[in-house]
């Protein structure tokens, strides 16, 4: 029987460049962003929402409605939150252009030396 398998050329691996496929920093970013989006948003809902109650049950809107409104409420603020967070984690983890060039850092104003010289006479 024939060897059917392809030849495997020898890689070299230089030590002490791994890259860390993990970036906490962006991780905490994009947490921190859909825990704040979530966080607004359901204070914003929770207001809308009690201001549609009321304990005069001839006053208050359906619980029916209320639920319903609810739940569609929740689910938008979570794939608004979702959605948030995972943009925040993409833009810190995209890596950098290889076309793009880093602005110059910002130059120092030249400073305007006086002259000591005694002022000219007349």
């Amino acid at each position: 029987m024939a060897n059917t398998f392809p030849e495997v050329a020898a890689v070299s691996v230089e030590t002490g460049t791994a890259q860390h496929y993990v970036d906490w920093g962006a991780i905490a970013a994009g947490v921190f962003v859909a825990i704040a989006i979530s966080s607004v948003f359901l204070a914003f809902g929770s207001a809308i929402g009690l201001s549609l109650t009321s304990f005069n049950a001839s006053e208050s809107t359906p619980v029916i409605g209320l639920a319903i409104a609810a739940g569609l409420w929740l689910l938008w603020v979570q794939i608004s939150s979702f959605v948030g967070g995972a943009i925040t984690l993409v833009e810190q983890l995209r890596a950098p252009s290889p076309e793009a060039k880093k602005p110059a850092p910002p130059s120092a104003p030249a400073k305007k030396e006086r002259s000591r010289a005694a002022p000219a006479a007349k």
